[in-house]
């Protein structure tokens, strides 16, 4: 058995396919990384639609919190080689109120725990990759657009520096994903197949350069 590598995040690494509403893709980035790493990692996928870092939501009567079942869905994968971390892009939303700063402070906690977590093998492993900004053509004219309006643009934008901050910070590595893909023109937040297969890719070539 490889080692493991878990994917935490939202929508955008559950796979949606707004393309085809409801569908879900079936070459999300998770699943390209486990082609391109092969039979020495095994890559286990926490996505969740409408998952935030640290905001309570009850959408489709799920809790959408990802502080609170987070040690939790991480026990279940341990002894952890590498955690991915892809959040922050349901917390920029208009109705939490929150500023990137907020955000990125919840981020920051949500890493502590799982630095204290006995889930490691060997050593604290953590890839914090910031999520791909909304896009602009969100505002009034996506299906979308009831959720990130301009503010929510805005602060999606804020997080790739504030999360490089933070990453330096915590000893943690980081990944921009706004450097390499960007939101697909379904709805201007989820990823389309050909950016989740460019993600993929640009995961691997880092974890190539850094970790494995």
């Amino acid at each position: 058995m490889g080692k493991t590598i878990v994917c935490y995040g939202d929508s955008n690494t559950y796979g949606s396919d707004f393309a085809s509403p409801g569908g879900r893709l079936d070459r999300r980035w998770p699943v390209v990384l486990a082609e391109i790493t092969g039979n020495d990692y095994e890559i286990k996928e926490e996505g969740l639609s409408g998952r935030t870092v640290d905001t309570d939501d009850t959408l489709w009567d799920n809790d959408l919190n990802g502080t609170k079942s987070f040690i939790d869905r991480l026990q279940l994968h341990s002894p952890i080689y590498l955690l991915i971390i892809m959040l922050g892009t349901n917390d920029v939303k208009e109705k939490y109120d929150l500023t990137a700063e907020q955000i990125t402070q919840s981020m920051k906690r949500l890493i502590e725990l799982a630095k204290d977590a006995p889930i490691w093998q060997n050593e604290t492993r953590i890839l914090l990759i910031s999520p791909t900004p909304v896009g602009d053509g969100v505002i009034g004219t996506s299906r979308m657009g009831q959720a990130f309006g301009a503010v929510s643009v805005e602060k999606s934008k804020q997080l790739g520096s504030l999360y490089k901050e933070l990453a330096k910070s915590l000893n943690c590595y980081f990944l921009d994903a706004a450097e390499h893909i960007s939101v697909g023109t379904a709805d201007f937040v989820h990823l389309s197949a050909q950016a989740h297969n460019g993600l993929a890719n640009a995961v691997a070539q880092y974890l190539k350069i850094n970790l494995l």
